[in-house]
């Protein structure tokens, strides 16, 4: 028998709160893979125990409707987020992000900030203090 969509959501809103799923049915470990696409991405594993099959889409997430793009003000905190600790998450869904500092003569460099669950990215690019230059896509 096929998960339900709210027992997807579960296993959607596990995987990027707590990093580990577990069956509903059986409450087993089910692997997970993330395999990331133009659209979004898909969570794909395997219940160990009963073989029950999970294949969850970004679609599925719980907190889609809350998914919105990033203020500027929140651009400019996570980029001094990574400036001190080489890390910042995402402020809408709390998921670390991948950041890419540009190869620029800038210094501070400009960055490049991707959230793998809400799919937002965007370029900061630092400017006068108290300016700074927000570019975003979604």
């Amino acid at each position: 028998m096929a998960y339900s969509r709210e027992q997807l959501s579960q296993i959607v809103e596990d995987y990027w709160s707590v990093g580990s799923v577990r069956c509903p049915e059986d409450d087993s470990i089910i692997n997970i893979k993330r395999s990331p696409h133009a659209q979004g991405y898909n969570l794909i594993g395997r219940c160990l125990r009963c073989g029950q099959a999970v294949k969850a889409t970004n679609h599925d997430d719980p907190i889609k409707a809350e998914f919105r793009r990033w203020t500027a003000e929140e651009l400019t905190e996570m980029a001094e987020d990574f400036y001190e600790s080489r890390s910042a998450l995402c402020p809408v869904c709390e998921v670390d992000l991948e950041v890419k500092p540009l190869a620029t003569h800038m210094k501070p460099p400009r960055l490049m900030f991707h959230c793998k669950r809400c799919l937002h990215h965007a370029t900061y690019s630092p400017g006068p203090v108290g300016q700074s230059e927000a570019a975003q896509n979604t």
